[in-house]
């Protein structure tokens, strides 16, 4: 509506755009791993690049699922599961 009225509006610069990201190489994904505030183990980081197969959403939410995991002081494998069933619910 504010196009077709010669107006501006801030939805244009928030919803106007749509990017198709590829999936990162793995030198990509591991940087962004590596970003963590908070460190992953080197089964961590295998595992997280192995199940995302390196995709941008996908990475994401199994590295905020660990990390959750990590500064919750969890030192256990339920953060895996539950990416994986958000993983599930997006596909």
């Amino acid at each position: 509506m504010a196009r077709n009225t010669g107006h501006s509006s801030p939805f244009f610069n928030i919803f106007g755009y749509t990017a198709h990201l590829e999936a990162l190489t793995k030198t990509e994904a591991r940087e962004l791993i590596a970003s963590s505030p908070i460190a992953f183990t080197d089964e961590d980081v295998e595992w997280i690049l192995t199940q995302s197969c390196c995709w941008p959403l996908l990475l994401q939410i199994l590295c905020r699922e660990r990390l959750f995991n990590l500064e919750e002081g969890e030192n256990d494998d339920n953060w895996r599961e539950e990416g994986l069933r958000q993983y599930k619910t997006i596909c």
